[in-house]
């Protein structure tokens, strides 16, 4: 029946992740894990008419006549319909969940948020550019400066009655972020997921912010580098990869072609350096040149032309002549 086909909207992928979001990774395996039909629409394959993003953040689920957005409310409506692999944990298991998705929204989601949003060079170079290109237009425009609105809201409003600056509030929410790992890291120990043999919820959650920080380049993250010292994070990222979200032909294909064209950027990029470096020069040049020229025009600078007997006047200044010393 059509009724029992979930439709998911997620941001697409990159750095061989089917998607880049923590939430949209933990909801898509969650229902991989779960073995629910389940039918994605990444956003770059939308337009605005089509998105959900002119109302929610993503992931966005329909099923039915209902709809669902955020990680939580997912979740909460999947398990209350009874669908999904965590109605066979015990209740033991289940309050152990509850507390260690507390555990991680308090502490490693503000840091992770942090991370992707407010520091500069991530949001520069990868988080703002990533996320313009994955909106369809004209939603680019404002989609990336309305999450980092709502990062920012979540990072600093609870912690406005403290008198800390920002980076203090920096050095606090990843100190509690690294603590948080590691307690999850103690609590997968050696088993391949954190009740056993299957994975849960609590698998899905933490792979959506693990796999992110391993796969993504990002510049001088010490999140990430917590991440990768916990090798068994680490293994619990790369075995629900491989074995629940496997790249896809066509993901695949658009690895094949960024990769290409990046490949092509730089061969340009080569071959026009010396032609570069030569109208940097050019420029600088003729900026210098521009700048004297103002500066006599302007009468900021002037040639004064000074006739040989001139020079008498300046004995004063210089001292006397040759013999320069005191008179007997």
């Amino acid at each position: 029946m059509t009724d029992d086909v979930l439709n998911l909207e997620v941001w697409k992928g990159n750095w061989d992740l089917p998607s880049v979001d923590n939430e949209c990774l933990a909801v898509w395996a969650y229902c991989k894990f779960s073995g629910l039909p389940t039918k994605v629409q990444k956003s770059h394959q939308t337009n605005v008419f089509q998105s959900s993003l002119a109302k929610h953040n993503l992931p966005v689920l329909q099923h039915g006549s209902a709809t669902e957005s955020q990680l939580g409310n997912i979740l909460s409506y999947l398990k209350n319909q009874g669908l999904g692999v965590d109605k066979n944990l015990s209740s033991k298991e289940l309050a152990d969940i509850s507390a260690f998705s507390a555990l991680i929204e308090e502490k490693l989601l503000p840091a992770y948020l942090h991370h992707w949003w407010v520091d500069t060079d991530t949001y520069v170079e990868i988080t703002r550019p990533f996320y313009a290109k994955a909106s369809p237009f004209p939603l680019n425009y404002f989609v990336p400066g309305r999450i980092q609105r709502a990062a920012k809201q979540h990072i600093y409003a609870p912690r406005t009655n403290d008198v800390i600056n920002d980076e203090e509030v920096e050095m606090l929410v990843y100190k509690e972020a690294k603590e948080c790992l590691n307690h999850l890291s103690y609590r997968l120990g050696e088993n391949d997921f954190f009740f056993g043999d299957q994975p849960s919820s609590l698998d899905a959650l933490v792979f959506g912010y693990v796999a992110p920080l391993l796969k993504a380049p990002l510049p001088n993250s010490q999140l990430a580098n917590h991440v990768k010292g916990c090798p068994n994070l680490s293994g619990l990222c790369n075995r629900i990869l491989n074995k629940y979200l496997p790249m896809s032909p066509e993901d695949l294909e658009e690895k094949r072609k960024r990769e290409l064209e990046e490949m092509e950027k730089k061969q340009v990029d080569s071959l026009e350096f010396p032609n570069k470096r030569r109208n940097m020069i050019l420029a600088a040049l003729f900026a210098l040149s521009s700048m004297i020229g103002y500066a006599f025009i302007s009468g900021l600078v002037g040639v004064v032309i000074v006739d040989e007997g001139d020079y008498d006047g300046f004995s004063g200044v210089f001292g006397d002549d040759e013999g320069g010393g005191d008179d007997d």
